[in-house]
């Protein structure tokens, strides 16, 4: 492996150290006993979203259900930083709707914790989404003036600059390396400084073109996607959360235009198609179970007076 690529995994200690711990009794299996474990852990905070958002317990049995069957899930079980990194995601979104309920207090722990564990195995993410929360709830803070969100907002922006600061002394890599890394094959081709940004461009312009021709051969996995994203927003708790997590979704397979690798980085997005979907299932059993209730409501109340 090339000293520029693997630059790129050299800052990805937590869920190596997570391994490491599992190394004495797992020996070669701590790496995936890990990836499950993660996996596990990201169940727990999605239901623990869905509770926190005042949604029901049957609503979060169905989404932990959808999290590992939508298509997207597949990365949770492969070894890797998609789960761990999901850990991170899901739990920030779980402080950012508990700092909106019950104010900075009580939650702001959650949303460092989760940031520094998401710094800790992928630092680029974590960045990417500090950033996204900024915009997001800056926006809204600018819109709506609520005192919780510009709270938020400028949390957001603190973290920013802390995981900036960080990255810049560590030396980390940062977007002008994910774009050569792009261009070069993973450093594998010469390409000129002044070549790269252009080139850069004309990959993005071709892998998004092929995603669109995808997306139109197989629609039904985009139009869940878009269906859950639809639901989860009518939730006003988890309105500004999901957005978040999408625009870090869809900002990572824009930061990163390599075909193959779209699924694992938009991957994150599958916690809210998960829920959003199962509130779409919810309601519509909701809806059956009451008109089946009233029907036999009905023909109870009349089976009386046919017999009179």
């Amino acid at each position: 492996m090339r000293s520029e690529y693997a630059a790129i995994f050299r800052d990805r200690l937590g869920f190596a150290a997570l391994a490491a711990l599992l190394m004495p009794v797992w020996h070669q299996a701590s790496f995936a006993i890990a990836t499950g474990f993660c996996a596990v852990i990201s169940a727990v905070l999605l239901a623990w979203l869905v509770r926190e958002a005042g949604l029901p317990r049957a609503t979060a049995i169905v989404a932990l259900a959808l999290l590992f069957a939508v298509r997207g899930a597949t990365w949770l079980s492969r070894v890797g930083s998609e789960a761990p990194a999901l850990v991170g995601i899901v739990g920030t979104a779980v402080g950012l709707v508990y700092w909106s309920r019950a104010g900075w207090r009580s939650s702001w722990w959650i949303v460092a914790a989760s940031l520094a564990w998401l710094m800790a195995v992928r630092p680029s993410s974590a960045v990417l989404l500090s950033a996204v929360v900024l915009l997001v709830y800056g926006v809204s803070t600018l819109r709506r003036r609520g005192i919780e969100n510009a709270r938020i907002t400028l949390a957001a922006g603190a973290t920013l600059l802390v995981e900036l600061v960080v990255m810049h002394m560590l030396h980390s890599p940062g977007l002008t390396e994910t774009m050569r890394d792009v261009v070069t094959h993973h450093f594998a081709l010469p390409v000129a400084d002044s070549r790269v940004n252009a080139d850069f461009l004309r990959i993005e312009r071709r892998t998004m073109g092929k995603l669109a021709v995808r997306m139109l051969q197989h629609p039904l996995v985009p139009l869940l996607a878009c269906l859950g994203a639809w639901r989860i927003m009518r939730v006003p708790a988890l309105r500004l959360p999901a957005t978040c997590v999408i625009a870090l979704a869809v900002l990572s397979a824009v930061a990163h235009p390599v075909f193959s690798e779209i699924p694992r980085l938009v991957s994150p997005a599958t916690s809210v198609e998960a829920i959003g979907l199962a509130l779409l299932v919810t309601s519509g059993a909701s809806r059956i179970s009451g008109r089946l209730t009233g029907r036999i409501a009905f023909h109870r109340r009349a089976s009386p007076s046919a017999s009179a």
